[in-house]
């Protein structure tokens, strides 16, 4: 039987022998590239954007994941299954065997499409995030054309139904975003998808007949609410673990610099400050405005508190800044940063003012060791790279890696309501969703929609991974894998302001 090449190979990423390409597969990228308009339902406020992602024209492809053994689920002949549901999470043999099925013999979608509706914010200084918005579009790409969209059957080569994106953007203004949420509703759809959205207060009444899943909830009214599931991580997972990681590393007084807006300060009072005063570690916050070209001044009050550590966890912009303003000022302590701050461009641009930077992963990156991730979890972000491949980004950002993952567990719940012959309507992907307890998610410990911990009832996702980056060869090296915040967020919740 002859060997298949190895996808990461082709890749130019490294060699990982239980990760294989089909030979029927292809990866063919041309030199063009691509800018989208992104439409916005009001007049245009002023924008800087960060910079996107490069896009190329690329044949979307994700090799199958492998390993030796019998097959623990339906799977294409001659390919075996590594995941197991009772490690990887509920659904990950099925979500394995359809990964290979679309590896070996990928289904396009058709017939008539379940319309989602997509959030995010976009070409504001204070903050941008198209590589969120990249990151779902390019999981739908993946779905419609190799996945053969929601309840497809590949054994029979039965195509499912495409899913319809109808996205609406808002450049960090209010009114923009209530328009937007008009918008979507106008388009009856099944479900509405927040990569990143600074305004969902103003927009969840609008919602009240859609399923709603939240990819980085940043708000009380994202993380305490019964209609909304917070399919990832966002304040109540990153800042939660992260304070309890500095506190096992012995963090004597934390430092928190924040964005001075509502979600950074909602952030900072419900999830931050109130965790580590839990942990009985001494706090003090620095807010400060998001987009500011200068933050030396913001370095330089945390250098005068005397803080050992300083954890942040805001635009890659601004982490940027900071790290280059504590690196020239002297700050001697150690240095938190949250998956947002995670972006090797900007990383790469300050060098050696963010060697030593620990940085919070939620869920697996291929950037990570493969000894410090579970063998499947490390395959499955390998697959998630080769995603973002087949629709064309090649700067993989934390957040569009993250919203690739994310977008593939709504994926999830759809594929699960689909198979239990239930009507695919938003009440049926909602409640498939509050279901989901120890569940599989794509490249990602496992989640729990059914937690409803007091003060913090949407949250799914809680685990998180601290690793600290060399600015030598780029590597990251773990400091803590598997914190898990929700014991210390079940004392805190019911203390919280109702």
């Amino acid at each position: 039987m002859m060997r298949r090449p190895s996808l990461l190979s082709i890749a130019a990423l490294g060699t990982v022998a239980a990760l294989t390409l089909s030979t029927t597969s292809s990866i063919a990228v041309t030199k063009k590239t691509t800018k989208k308009k992104v439409p916005v339902t009001t007049k245009k406020a002023a924008a800087t954007t960060t910079p996107a992602t490069t896009k190329a024209a690329v044949a979307p492809t994700i090799a199958p994941l492998t390993t030796a053994g019998p097959a623990t689920t339906a799977a294409p002949a001659g390919v075996t299954i590594l995941a197991k549901d009772a490690t990887d999470g509920k659904g990950a043999e099925y979500f394995n065997a359809r990964l290979n099925a679309a590896a070996t013999k990928p289904l396009a979608a058709a017939g008539d499409p379940i319309v989602i509706g997509l959030r995010n914010t976009e070409g504001n200084a204070g903050g941008s995030f198209p590589d969120a918005r990249e990151g779902a579009e390019a999981a739908v790409k993946f779905i419609n054309e190799k996945l053969g969209g929601v309840g497809a059957d590949p054994a029979t080569a039965k195509a499912g139904r495409p899913i319809k994106i109808e996205k609406c953007i808002d450049q960090l203004v209010p009114d923009q975003a209530t328009s937007c949420a008009q918008t979507l509703a106008s388009k009856n759809p099944a479900a509405i998808y927040v990569a990143i959205d600074f305004f969902t207060a103003l927009e969840y009444a609008t919602y009240s007949k859609f399923a709603v899943f939240n990819s980085l909830p940043i708000s009380s009214a994202d993380w305490n609410n019964p209609s909304v599931i917070d399919v990832g991580g966002g304040c109540v997972s990153a800042f939660p673990s992260g304070m309890v990681a500095m506190q096992k590393a012995g963090a004597k007084k934390v430092a928190i610099a924040y964005s001075d807006n509502a979600p950074g300060n909602q952030c900072y009072s419900l999830t931050q400050k109130p965790i580590l005063e839990e942990l009985g570690v001494p706090v003090e916050g620095f807010p400060f405005t998001p987009g500011s070209p200068d933050l030396s001044s913001v370095a330089q009050k945390v250098i005068d508190s005397k803080a050992d550590f300083v954890e942040f966890g805001v635009a890659d912009i601004d982490c940027a800044k900071l790290f280059t303003s504590l690196k020239q000022l002297g700050y001697k302590g150690t240095i938190y940063a949250a998956g947002s701050c995670y972006n090797k461009a900007r990383i790469k641009e300050v060098g050696d003012a963010a060697d030593g930077v620990v940085f919070g992963f939620i869920g697996y990156s291929s950037d990570l060791s493969s000894a410090d991730v579970p063998a499947y979890g490390a395959l499955e972000a390998k697959a998630v790279d080769a995603g973002l491949d087949g629709a064309g980004i090649t700067n993989k950002t934390g957040f569009a890696r993250f919203n690739f993952a994310r977008f593939m567990f709504v994926w999830e719940l759809a594929e699960e309501v689909a198979r239990s012959g239930k009507t695919m309507n938003a009440d049926n992907l909602r409640a498939q969703g509050d279901l989901a307890k120890d569940h599989h998610m794509m490249a990602s410990q496992l989640v729990d929609c059914s937690a409803k911990i007091t003060g913090y009832i949407s949250a799914c996702e809680f685990i998180g991974g601290y690793y600290k980056y060399s600015s030598k060869d780029g590597s990251l090296t773990k400091v803590f894998s598997n914190v898990d915040p929700r014991d210390i967020l079940k004392k805190v919740g019911p203390k919280l302001p109702k």
